[in-house]
């Protein structure tokens, strides 16, 4: 297997790279698993979703119009959510995720370009992309960053239809989609994928628990949550 897929993991354990200690044992589990009689990893389908990011054009500052190249540590992300499988099936092992950084690290650029992977190529049919956050404005955001990056795959909306709170793609009839952040309200869903962005700001895990209790009948639901550090002692991410 090519070392690339390893060499991160291997760089922060040697020291090469700094990195606190959830990060040393983030990447201690994932060498252990290599490992794991019972786990498997494909680097195809890893390579799958980094050859669909890099499809993906940046829209912002200096880097508008550039392809969306994953740093060392996105990678990492990437090849842990989408590299590991349970030996013999089709069932990811990864399904729930938590990542921390700082601020302007480009952290909702990788959730909108994972979101648009599972609303348009990670082959499931009837994809339910949900985002959600503490206020509509913090969902709209991230929605608004995977609608930009939707027009370097298609600006004609030939194949993807991109309205003002959903974005469609009517060849799988799957939808990517802002949701309210009244949990009340979010009964009758079935959420493949969905994202949270900022959980430092949320006030308590209504949220996350409605929609995760949605995703029942898929093979392999993803709950993703990603959040630079907060300042409230008493809520997630201080």
């Amino acid at each position: 297997m090519d070392a690339k897929y390893t060499d991160y993991a291997n760089k922060v354990i040697q020291g090469e790279i700094i990195a606190s200690v959830y990060v040393k044992l983030a990447c201690e589990r994932f060498l252990n698993w290599f490992n794991n009689p019972e786990l498997e990893f494909r680097p195809e389908k890893v390579d799958k979703v980094v050859n669909f990011l890099s499809k993906l054009k940046h829209y912002q500052g200096k880097s508008n119009g550039q392809p969306f190249i994953l740093t060392d540590w996105q990678f990492f992300i990437v090849e842990n959510i989408f590299g590991w499988y349970y030996k013999d099936s089709s069932r990811r092992v990864i399904r729930n995720v938590y990542v921390e950084v700082g601020r302007k690290s480009g952290k909702s650029t990788l959730l909108a370009g994972i979101s648009l992977f599972a609303l348009l190529a990670d082959g499931e049919n009837g994809a339910e992309v949900d985002c959600i956050a503490n206020t509509r404005l913090q969902a709209r955001q991230l929605f608004e960053y995977a609608s930009e990056l939707s027009k370097s795959l298609d600006r004609k909306e030939k194949y993807i239809k991109r309205y003002r709170n959903q974005i469609n793609f009517p060849l799988k009839q799957s939808k990517l989609q802002v949701l309210s952040s009244d949990a009340s309200k979010l009964d009758g869903f079935n959420s493949s994928l969905f994202v949270e962005d900022e959980l430092h700001a949320a006030v308590n895990s209504q949220l996350y628990d409605v929609l995760k209790s949605s995703q029942g009948m898929r093979e392999n639901p993803l709950a993703i949550c990603i959040t630079s550090a907060g300042f409230d002692k008493f809520s997630f991410c201080y």
